[in-house]
């Protein structure tokens, strides 16, 4: 027996949001989303710190690879 549609879906959705991530060429701003998003217990704290950031330096790189991401998941629709 298959997988329930909707099991299908969520799977094909976390695919595509972590595709997405592995497309953005700017190294930082795909590490940035993967240690906020991905990891296990990513938080926003965590990836600033581990990137190395101040905080203002953290929401600049931020919003553009939210931007990025954004672009990409919705490019592949």
């Amino acid at each position: 027996m298959g997988k329930p549609k909707q099991l299908q879906k969520m799977e094909l959705d976390c695919q595509r949001v972590t595709s997405a991530i592995d497309n953005i060429r700017d190294e930082r701003q795909a590490n940035l989303l993967r240690n906020e998003f991905i990891m296990t217990n990513g938080s926003q704290q965590l990836a600033y710190e581990r990137l190395g950031l101040g905080k203002s330096q953290f929401y600049v790189i931020r919003r553009q690879a939210m931007r990025e991401w954004w672009r990409l998941v919705h490019e592949r629709v």
